[in-house]
């Protein structure tokens, strides 16, 4: 399952590409106020088994097992870009009061200064295991005079067992997001610093 997304449009200062002010301009939706792609994949393992075991010595006399079992693995991973931008641009294009083009500026550190306007690599895996196990053991006895005598047992159980691990991940330095909607149709994005995003001396996890 893939997704593309964001955080709505947005309201921010613009300067244009000589560096005078546009005032206020309107960012427009889905991307103005943050970006959110998505890339989510489910899997789902089921394995189970049943069995009946019977056992009649006399025609007074019946003894039931019943055995159940059931396994259950199922994995959902999720990849993410993400980004909250909403922050004022330069090299602005605008019409009408909203921008086609500009460059939004990005904090260092992946926004974990508390600014978090910057984009972050976001990756969690869920894994669920589970198992489900019944047991049952019933006696039938009949007795003399139309009476009967049953004992019925029965144990279950249930387990799981779940891991979720997640990180989040982004470079130490400053950088720029520009966009380019100028053509319409799907908005164009283009970092300052590309090779900065796959320098292991540059990226940092938390």
């Amino acid at each position: 399952e893939q997704s593309t997304g964001g955080w709505g449009d947005a309201t921010v200062n613009a300067t244009d590409p000589g560096g005078a002010s546009l005032g206020k301009v309107k960012v427009p939706a889905p991307f103005g106020g943050g970006i959110d792609y998505k890339n989510r994949r489910v899997t789902d393992k089921r394995e189970g088994a049943a069995a009946i075991i019977a056992f009649r010595p006399t025609k007074n006399f019946t003894s039931q097992l019943d055995i159940f079992y059931s396994k259950i693995d199922s994995v959902q991973k999720e990849a993410r870009i993400q980004g909250q931008l909403g922050t004022d641009i330069t090299n602005a294009t605008v019409a009408n009061g909203v921008a086609s083009k500009g460059t939004f500026q990005l904090v260092p550190n992946g926004g974990s200064s508390g600014d978090n306007h910057a984009i972050i690599d976001r990756a969690e895996s869920i894994f669920d295991n589970d198992r489900l196990r019944s047991y049952g053991w019933k006696n039938t006895l009949k007795l003399d005079n139309g009476y009967t005598a049953s004992v019925d047992l029965s144990h279950n159980t249930a387990e799981r067992v779940e891991r979720d691990i997640e990180y989040y991940g982004g470079i130490l330095g400053a950088d720029t997001l520009s966009f380019d909607n100028t053509g319409g149709g799907t908005v164009q994005f283009k970092v300052g610093n590309p090779t900065a995003y796959t320098d292991r001396t540059k990226v940092f996890i938390r």
